[in-house]
């Protein structure tokens, strides 16, 4: 996650937040014009968005906590805007392991074992989820979208996404807690552990394979390779998915 020193005028903020910025070195690690996000080096950091549309990543993020798989929130308010505040997490995110793929490949199926175990949990229905039944309903209105990651998922034409979600979308099912962006970015570790889910943004209940698409997009993107694919999949557990509904997620992504 990139970070650029800045000096922030705190009078833009509530002031219930100015004192996670007091005597702080203060940087800017916004990726998204819908959003900003600022991190305070005495440990926090601070999403600013639209009204209301950090409800779902506060109600979730504090769910997570409790299950010891993120960081703990300690602000929620929506006044003018929302305003998030989280703590910060010890260790580097995956994408500064490129170096070492297995480990990068175990981490990521551990977490996500242990994610996808948590049964009995009440949250919100996923973003990401809503987002692709949505997709699904009118993928004829738009075109295909041709990359390279679709050739792990053997979707070379419209035609064959096309008859994939025809096929798969109604066994997609909101069953599971997931992330919903489980890409490298978002997962913490330390010394080869995993250490903890960040960014809740599209977190919720949906289906595991939505996890599972984006843990394999991502490993194809951040290693220049699929050929880690395998790996990772033996290390979540072959007997735990059904292939054909990652490829539904693939086809989805590809027709968006």
């Amino acid at each position: 996650m990139k970070k650029t020193e800045i000096t922030l005028n705190t009078d833009y903020f509530p002031e219930q937040l100015h004192k996670y910025f007091e005597n702080a070195r203060v940087y800017d690690s916004s990726c998204s014009p819908d959003m900003a996000v600022y991190y305070s080096d005495i440990g926090y950091y601070v999403k600013v968005a639209a009204l209301h549309t950090l409800a779902n990543e506060a109600a979730v993020g504090r769910l997570f906590h409790s299950l010891a798989l993120g960081p703990a929130v300690t602000e929620y308010i929506s006044t003018d805007r929302d305003y998030l505040v989280t703590e910060a997490v010890q260790g580097t995110d995956l994408t500064h392991c490129v170096d070492e793929p297995e480990m990068i490949c175990r981490i990521l199926a551990e977490a996500l074992t242990l994610l996808h175990g948590k049964c009995g949990y009440s949250a919100d229905i996923s973003p990401a989820f809503t987002e692709y039944l949505r997709i699904a309903d009118s993928y004829d209105c738009y075109g295909f979208k041709a990359k390279a990651i679709s050739k792990t998922f053997a979707i070379a034409d419209r035609e064959t996404a096309e008859s994939i979600i025809k096929a798969n979308i109604g066994r997609l099912r909101a069953d599971t807690l997931i992330h919903g962006d489980a890409c490298l970015p978002n997962l913490m570790q330390m010394d080869g552990k995993f250490i903890s889910f960040i960014d809740f943004t599209t977190s919720g209940i949906g289906d595991k394979h939505i996890d599972l698409y984006w843990a394999i997009w991502s490993l194809w993107y951040n290693l220049k390779t699929d050929k880690y694919t395998d790996l990772f999949l033996d290390l979540y557990g072959r007997d735990k998915f059904d292939f054909e509904l990652i490829r539904a997620v693939a086809a989805l992504e590809l027709v968006e």
